[in-house]
């Protein structure tokens, strides 16, 4: 992933992205755009697979069965078959989306300011080698639980009734 952020910044280039000033810190856009593209590409490719995955995994029997019945494909997909994928897709969609938040730290090789580099930033400013780092590691490790939580509840609400 490094490499493909790398690589689309040196390929991506936007002439005139403004560089703006966010609560002091110079953000260019350009890079920002840039790194957006790749985690985007990136992800999406990992989430198709899991969408894919989720609507094989459910029989081909329920979609018979809505045929069957007479209901056009469109709506046989819509109101039978993602119901029972979503189930499926949930678990590892989420953690996708945690996988999205961590790798945003890698955005920081083409210097698009997030929390590590900013950790980074006041590290050097302060010479305090432990400090901002245990305080980054933390805002990562609040998020990512909290994110975490809030999973486990959409799962646990999706999942009623569902046998073992």
């Amino acid at each position: 992933m490094i490499v493909q952020i790398s690589l689309s910044y040196l390929l991506i280039d936007i002439p005139g992205a403004p560089v703006l000033n966010v609560f002091g810190i110079q953000l260019d856009t350009g890079r920002l755009i840039a790194g957006v593209i790749v985690i985007a590409l990136n992800s999406g490719a990992y989430v198709s697979e899991v969408v894919r995955g989720g609507i094989n995994a459910v029989p081909k029997g329920q979609l018979e069965a809505a045929y069957s019945l007479g209901i056009r494909p469109g709506k046989a997909m819509r109101y039978v078959v993602l119901p029972q994928a979503f189930r499926n897709i949930l678990p590892a969609l989420g953690n996708e989306f945690i996988t999205i938040i961590k790798d945003s730290s890698l955005l920081s090789t083409i210097g698009v300011m997030e929390l590590w580099k900013g950790v980074q930033t006041v590290q050097a400013a302060t010479y305090t080698p432990l400090g901002p780092y245990l305080l980054g590691a933390f805002y990562y490790l609040i998020l990512t639980t909290v994110l975490s939580a809030i999973l486990k509840q959409l799962e646990k609400k999706y999942n009623k009734g569902e046998t073992a």
